[in-house]
């Protein structure tokens, strides 16, 4: 249908009027090489506040975490950049209540472990760190909030040449 074919990203709803996405009932979700799946996707209207306090209060229940093991050891990275990421990270001092934690490589003072703007712990230099930049020597998959990088699992590693 010219309607589906048109929508690109990963869910559309029918034509509404003067609706909110929440009173749709069935979603075209994509499921692979561009096929789309109907689904009854749930679609509610919540506040900012209550989004940034469930993240905060996943964020504050970390750091208390933090405060009984402040101190995080990468190893097993392997190839050319393995030095910039294996190491141990110290909880970086100034770390906001509520907000991720950032982490600081003893053994390399240019690496950092923190979480990007597209939710993933990464490893990167603190130029990237403090612009919170999707770059780097090391990722994860993306966290829901509150996920130190110790529960994480499938990292990546550049092994080489790139950044």
């Amino acid at each position: 249908n010219k309607e589906v074919r048109a929508c690109t990203g990963w869910a559309y709803s029918q034509t509404v009027k003067n609706n909110f996405p929440r009173s749709v009932g069935v979603w075209g979700v994509v499921r692979d090489h561009g096929r789309w799946d109907k689904q009854a996707l749930k679609v509610a209207l919540v506040s900012l506040e209550s989004v940034l306090q469930v993240t905060a209060k996943a964020w504050a229940s970390a750091l208390v975490t933090l405060c009984d093991k402040p101190v995080l050891v990468v190893t097993k990275a392997s190839g050319a950049k393995a030095h910039l990421v294996n190491g141990t990270y110290y909880a970086a001092h100034g770390t906001n209540f509520g907000e991720p934690p950032i982490f600081h490589n003893q053994e390399f003072p240019d690496s950092w472990l923190y979480v990007a703007q597209d939710r993933r712990w990464w490893i990167s230099s603190r130029k990237r760190m403090e612009e919170r930049s999707a770059s780097g020597w090391a990722y994860t998959d993306p966290i829901d909030a509150g996920v130190l990088p110790a529960l994480c699992t499938g990292w990546m590693v550049t092994l080489g040449g790139g950044r």
